[in-house]
Parts: C-alpha cells; structure tokens; sequence
C-alpha cells in the first residue's frame, strides 16, 4: 500500500492497480545411467542429468504504466529467462562432479522515441558454464576422535 496526503492534508491510501505477469520454473531431472542399465556398484552408475527453463516477464502495457514511459524515459527490462543443462557425475558416496551450461536471456522495451535505456538495445544474453566439484564426510565412524577446532 502507498500512503499519501490529499489536497486537505489528510492521509489517504494511493488506490493501486494490479500488475500482471507470468513466470515460473521447470526442471526435469533424468537418472542417466538406469537408462542404459548400469551395473550399481560400478563406475558408470553415478550420471544424472537435469533441464531446466524459468521464466519472469511483466505484461507490457501495465509495464509502459507502472514505469511512466515517455519520450525521454527509457523502458528498461520488461522479461528475463533461463535455459540451462546441468549433469553430475558421482564417483562414490563421498565425490561428486558436476557441469552446467546455462542461458540467461533478457528483453527490454524501448521509450515512446524507440529509443533504448543507455543505449543498450533490445536485448542482452549471457553463456554461464560452471564446472565443480562437491565432497561430503558424512560416513565418518561415530568413535571418531577429532582435534580442538575442527568444527
């Protein structure tokens, strides 16, 4: 809510408008290796891999209003969204190995001059590949005896 004062100086509550959008996310994950039936304890067992899709945008004419567009005003970002393919690999119950390459994407509306924000154009993308690793103790013995400030 926007609280405001009226031509009396009285407080009042600024009457909004609800803006529309629409977005979400998806990923499906697939187990790899079942697929071609891999032997369990074996070292081909461990490959997963995961789509994802997500997706936020506004609807551009309540956009044009929440934002004022005129002619020395830019537009600015209007819709953002992501594609992207992650695989993971486990090596054993303690190393993991994973690979993403994701797409960001995102659109932008001109002012009433046609005219984008800082000249920055209509849109932008940007290619993120991100390769790591992931390790975990958690089978260690229960009797286990660790040094003062190890946790």
């Amino acid at each position: 809510m926007i609280f405001a004062t009226n031509s009396a100086g009285n407080a009042v509550t600024a009457p909004q408008r609800r803006g529309t959008w629409l977005g979400g996310f998806f990923q499906l994950g697939s187990p790899i290796s079942r697929w071609f039936n891999a032997d369990p304890t074996g070292r081909d067992a461990g490959w997963q891999a995961y789509l994802e899709y997500g997706l936020d945008a506004a609807m551009a004419n309540d956009f044009k209003l929440a934002k004022g567009i005129s002619a020395t005003e830019g537009g600015g970002p209007i819709k953002g969204s992501l594609k992207g393919l992650t695989v993971f690999y486990k090596l054993n119950s303690y190393v993991q190995f994973g690979f993403e390459e994701s797409l960001y994407q995102g659109q932008a509306l001109p002012n009433t001059k046609g005219m984008y924000l800082h000249n920055q154009g209509r849109g932008a993308a940007n290619l993120h590949i991100e390769v790591g690793g992931q390790s975990s103790v958690r089978y260690l013995a229960s009797n286990a005896v660790f040094p003062a400030g190890w946790f």
